[in-house]
């Protein structure tokens, strides 16, 4: 089957600011976040709105989820690597954010043992 597309694009998806294909999903799935938590404290002032996002990682998906959620309004970010057991770029991506909604925990173990733990 032939398809004649007159438009073609492409998405190449190391751009973002960690260089993972992650950066894609997780820069809209911040900014998803902080606009609906914005939309649901205004219906509600007495009670603002928050989300706890808690990940286990080996490397790229948290510094990716860290990059997309830090600075997010009403978002705190906990994520969970194994102590010297990524790779020194990805653990550098994680551990210096100094956004008051990150926190990164380096836990003596496996990527198993964080992922036990949340």
């Amino acid at each position: 089957m032939h398809l004649d597309v007159h438009f073609r694009y492409l998405l190449e998806q190391f751009h973002g600011p960690t260089c993972a294909f992650k950066d894609v999903a997780l820069q809209f799935l911040g900014n998803l976040f902080e606009y609906f938590l914005s939309r649901r404290s205004d219906r509600s002032p007495s009670s603002p709105a928050n989300i706890t996002v808690l990940g286990a990682t080996s490397g790229d998906t948290g510094s990716a989820a860290i990059q997309g959620l830090r600075g997010k309004a009403g978002v705190e970010v906990y994520i969970l690597h194994p102590k010297g057991r990524v790779a020194p770029v990805q653990e550098a991506q994680m551990t210096t954010v100094l956004d008051e909604n990150v926190h990164n925990v380096s836990v003596e173990g496996s990527f198993d043992d964080c992922q036990s733990m949340v």
